[in-house]
């Protein structure tokens, strides 16, 4: 049943096990798309070559040699599909489990695409580990299912139903094979959703860290809280993922907003997803 399947997986992480059984499953699809790479790859390669400086400048700014075998390593798989250039996976210290941050009473975490509230989980479990109970969750999550079951997981936290954005505006979700992403335009299936400015919002004026999580969103997010950086240099955790654009243009924009900041960056899973910049003072 789920409960046994579920122990029985915990078990295996603990092991490091997963990761390896990670590899093995995907390996087959991952052969493939090396010797015949796909649209994803050879756009990858294109993009690549064409910002080649751009690419090099990003991974110079990164304040840690681990960031910079991690970034580089990131952009071979993307180029290739090949497993054996990924770098060692850290998934279970995705957005807290590292060394750049450190936490004090009064954390105001703001959760941009909160989901259901599994980031909201992770954050209570490290204040607790921390000793901090003084502190504040600030979720926002447009998809009305996930925005549900926000609620109701997490009464206690301020839940906000809208997307980070630029500006006060509405746009639409549409459903990707792994993943959604906004649009400005309705195809008829799609869901409307309200996006508003992080620095808009009296809630997040006291941001202490900043997560996104949003679907290609990330840097019309980032300029939607601009003010909140300059005035606050809250902890930045950011997934540049989503795109090869993201990968080299928010590591740029964070910099160009707030250049005191330690950039760093961290794998998290055995695929092209879950790549997260970190900022730090």
């Amino acid at each position: 049943n789920g409960k046994v399947g579920g122990y029985l997986y915990r078990i295996l992480d603990d092991m490091g096990i997963r990761i390896s059984l990670s590899r093995l499953f995907n390996f087959r699809e991952a052969l493939i798309r090396h010797n015949t790479p796909d649209k994803a790859i050879l756009a990858s390669r294109r993009y690549f070559s064409e910002n080649k400086s751009q690419i090099k400048a990003v991974r110079d700014m990164l304040y840690d040699d681990e960031s910079k075998r991690v970034y580089t390593s990131m952009w071979k798989f993307r180029c290739t599909a090949n497993y054996a250039v990924l770098p060692k996976n850290s998934y279970k210290k995705q957005y807290f489990g590292n060394d750049f941050f450190s936490y004090h009473t009064g954390e105001t975490f703001v959760d941009c695409g909160a989901y259901d509230g599994d980031t909201a989980f992770a954050f209570k479990r490290l204040m607790r580990k921390k000793h901090i109970k003084d502190f504040k969750i600030i979720g926002l999550e447009p998809e009305e299912n996930n925005y549900r079951n926000l609620i109701r997981n997490h009464p206690d936290i301020i839940a906000i139903h809208a997307g980070a954005w630029d500006s006060k505006t509405e746009m639409y979700v549409s459903m990707g094979r792994d993943a959604s992403f906004l649009t400005d335009k309705s195809n008829g299936n799609n869901e409307k959703i309200k996006c508003v400015k992080l620095d808009d919002i009296p809630e997040c004026k006291n941001a202490t860290f900043i997560k996104m999580d949003i679907e290609g969103a990330e840097i019309p997010a980032i300029h939607g809280c601009r003010n909140i950086i300059e005035r606050n240099h809250p902890k930045l955790a950011i997934c540049i993922y989503h795109s090869d654009d993201d990968m080299v243009k928010i590591p740029l924009l964070i910099n160009k907003i707030c250049p005191e900041y330690k950039l760093s960056v961290r794998q998290h899973s055995n695929s092209n997803y879950e790549t997260v910049l970190y900022a730090y003072m």
